[in-house]
């Protein structure tokens, strides 16, 4: 399996949920990967959860 860069080129929102082994964030955004836009969601877990998605803006450098 091959991993592509994508970059963030729109925030669209963040939720909060708890799926069992505690809350996660969730940052749903638009990215772009090889000129392809689609839309995701990034998850974030732990204690740093907040601040990991609070870093999350336009030009964040993910893998997908």
């Amino acid at each position: 399996m091959n991993l592509l860069d994508a970059y963030v080129t729109r925030v669209l929102g963040y939720e909060e949920k708890d799926w069992g082994n505690g809350p996660v964030k969730l940052v749903k955004v638009e990215y772009d990967s090889w000129g392809r836009i689609s839309e995701t969601a990034l998850v974030f877990t732990g204690e740093t959860r907040e601040q990991k998605a609070a870093e999350v803006v336009e030009g964040y450098h993910f893998l997908v």
